[in-house]
């Protein structure tokens, strides 16, 4: 059974449910070259309108923290059949160079794709059936607004719990690493970066 059969299995139980929102994750977002940052070699990749438009992230720790808050402290009929959002920070791509910037004392290297660019790539991912499918959209999203909008403005907020900010996780060196690519699904991300400047 897959997750929209789950759903509609609830609905149709009248059992109530709620959705968690989290959108991306940081250390994901900003420690893997998927989105267009490249935190370890100072470089980034600029797609359509990215270095303006916000992105949407939580830590792990925060994801959690929202978990037990939402849990824990919230009557289930105020959660019943709701769509939660989180949000920890949202940097543009702007403050993400500014937070690389701040870290190591000098501007990351770039470069700049148009948004017509990113969705002919993805368009061939899609139909060559290539697993990297996704983080070609996940750019694509980053740069046309969809991402911020997917979340919304009304995120659930963590009480009391001192949230991240890209330069606290970047410039400060707070950022904790994700799980580890495969060789060549991270080769396949980093060859993109060969043209920054």
């Amino acid at each position: 059974m897959n997750k929209v059969e789950v759903e509609k299995a609830a609905c149709q139980a009248a059992i109530p449910t709620t959705v968690i929102l989290p959108e991306k994750f940081a250390e994901f977002a900003l420690d893997t070259p998927a989105l267009g940052v490249e935190y370890e070699s100072n470089k980034i990749q600029f797609i359509g309108n990215s270095a303006s438009e916000p992105l949407n992230l939580c830590t792990r720790s925060y994801v959690g923290a929202a978990y037990a808050s939402i849990f824990a402290s919230t009557p289930i009929s105020q959660l019943k059949n709701q769509d939660l959002a989180l949000c920890e920070l949202r940097p543009s791509g702007t403050k993400i160079v500014e937070a690389l910037t701040q870290r190591l004392g000098v501007a990351p290297l770039s470069r700049s794709e148009s948004e017509e660019h990113i969705i002919q790539a993805l368009n061939e991912a899609v139909e060559t059936i290539n697993p990297f499918a996704l983080g070609l959209n996940c750019r694509k999203i980053w740069s046309t607004e969809e991402q911020a909008k997917i979340i919304g403005d009304d995120a659930w907020d963590v009480g009391n719990y001192s949230k991240a900010t890209v330069s606290s996780l970047m410039a400060e060196s707070k950022l904790k690493p994700y799980r580890a690519m495969p060789a060549d699904v991270r080769g396949s991300f980093t060859t993109l970066f060969d043209q920054c400047e």
